[in-house]
């Protein structure tokens, strides 16, 4: 327990350290510094500073591709590493040819033939249409591979993916027997398939769809542990990455309405430090009604606040899809946003120690399906470590909470409140005191004043 303790502590640290570095408003503005090797002069000048503004405009509206490995920094920790490493199966070239993934490879080959054979097409059809989709797939990945030929590469990807949405199937279906994989083998699948450097590009799943279809919507609701989220249609042309990425789209949910953002300051930035000091303060806890992770809202009332949050499932899973979808946000940069990375932030600033997993857990909040409270808070105090989230995301939010701490009146009053009615037997004790009290003053004035 103290080495725990002592882990927290460090962790803590190290977080508060990098806030000080980082965060003052999210309204900054990042300064872009360069060097030059002489003085610039004459006619050369218009003509390098033409040079500098196409280039630099090519490479910011140049699409990134959306497979790519985890940044270097997120691997500096160990448990963060293992998190993006597949277990079981190599999905795409990254992890292609390890060793202890090899066992998979003639699985993938028994799972093309289940997935194809089920088709009123013949299994030619969708190798073409991998085949059609090879050039573009290959596009998505920020590494070129050039040691694998085109024919491998096309190999690849009908295999591999075959194996990920007849594997699919036989989930959502519950027929996990066509899986000829081990039993004790398909949770560790289900991790491997949303990591990030373990994607194949959407536009590959998408073409073996249009020759077979695959309930995807069932199957993110089944691992994401609801059943009422808002099922997506997919469009005619596929808009997401991978996998993962569109798992992390169900898991936000729609964006929002563009709108002025909030302009926030370092008052706002560090309001608190945990659930039970926001409790403190008259602020409540309850469950959303929605199940996107954007829905977090913040309702004032004449003395009490409420601080509605969806409800998060908290498993053995949830490390590695949260650090890799982080990672993703990271990678996007300015062609997405960082609302993963901005919800676990905000959690982390809820939860502290282990009380706060408990109050989160007694209001439907958070299903701890980790293990401890202990641990879950440990998670989130790791998780958020270095994270540069968007605080706009969330700025309503912090600045109802920010005028509601202000309100020295409301903070008076439920200070009060909670003193005195915090229980039933306090609040019995209260209105008898007051009501001897009142007695009392009767009695003065009838003995003072006496009826005549």
């Amino acid at each position: 327990m103290a080495e725990t303790e002592g882990t927290r502590k460090e962790v803590l640290e190290r977080k508060r350290v990098v806030m000080e570095e980082v965060t003052i408003s999210s309204s900054w503005s990042v300064p872009v510094s360069g060097t030059c090797s002489a003085p610039l002069r004459g006619d050369s000048t218009k003509e390098w500073l033409i040079s500098i503004t196409n280039e630099s405009t090519k490479k910011i509206s140049a699409t990134k591709p959306g497979v790519c490995k985890a940044p270097e920094f997120l691997r500096k920790d160990e448990k963060n590493a293992k998190s993006f490493e597949p277990e079981v199966v190599a999905i795409g070239p990254y992890h292609r040819g390890k060793t202890h993934l090899q066992p998979a490879e003639d699985h993938k080959r028994a799972a093309a033939h289940k997935f194809t054979l089920g088709s009123k097409h013949c299994i030619d059809e969708f190798y073409s249409k991998v085949k059609n989709e090879a050039t573009r797939a290959r596009a998505c990945y920020a590494d070129k591979f050039e040691l694998m030929t085109d024919e491998e590469f096309t190999q690849m990807l009908f295999f591999d993916g075959c194996f990920v949405l007849h594997f699919i199937s036989c989930y959502v279906e519950g027929d996990m027997k066509e899986v000829t994989m081990s039993t004790h083998l398909h949770g560790f699948i289900v991790r491997d398939m949303f990591l990030l450097e373990n994607q194949l590009p959407y536009v590959v799943l998408y073409a073996l769809m249009s020759l077979k279809s695959v309930k995807l919507d069932d199957f993110f609701n089944k691992i994401i542990g609801t059943v009422s989220i808002q099922s997506f249609s997919d469009p005619k042309e596929p808009s997401y990455h991978h996998l993962l990425d569109r798992l992390r789209e169900k898991l936000l949910g729609p964006t929002k309405d563009p709108r002025q953002p909030v302009q926030l300051g370092p008052e706002d930035l560090h309001l608190f430090r945990s659930v039970k000091e926001l409790r403190e303060v008259g602020i409540k806890f309850r469950q959303s009604n929605s199940l996107y992770l954007r829905d977090i809202q913040f309702r004032p009332c004449a003395v009490w606040g409420t601080l509605s949050l969806p409800k998060i499932v908290i498993d053995d899973l949830a490390r590695s899809r949260f650090l890799n979808m982080i990672a993703l946000e990271m990678y996007l940069g300015s062609a997405g946003d960082y609302g993963i990375t901005s919800f676990v932030w905000f959690l982390d600033c809820l939860i502290d120690r282990a009380e706060d997993v408990r109050e989160l857990r007694e209001e439907g909040i958070l299903l701890n399906a980790l293990g401890s409270d202990e641990q879950v808070a440990e998670l989130f105090n790791e998780l958020a470590t270095n994270l540069a989230p968007d605080y706009r995301a969330y700025g309503d939010v912090l600045k109802g909470i920010r005028q509601h701490r202000d309100s020295k009146f409301k903070v008076s009053i439920y200070t009060f409140l909670h003193t005195h009615f915090s229980s039933p037997w306090t609040a019995i004790a209260f209105i008898a005191a007051v009501f001897l009290l009142v007695l009392s003053v009767i009695q003065t004035i009838f003995a003072v004043f006496p009826r005549s």
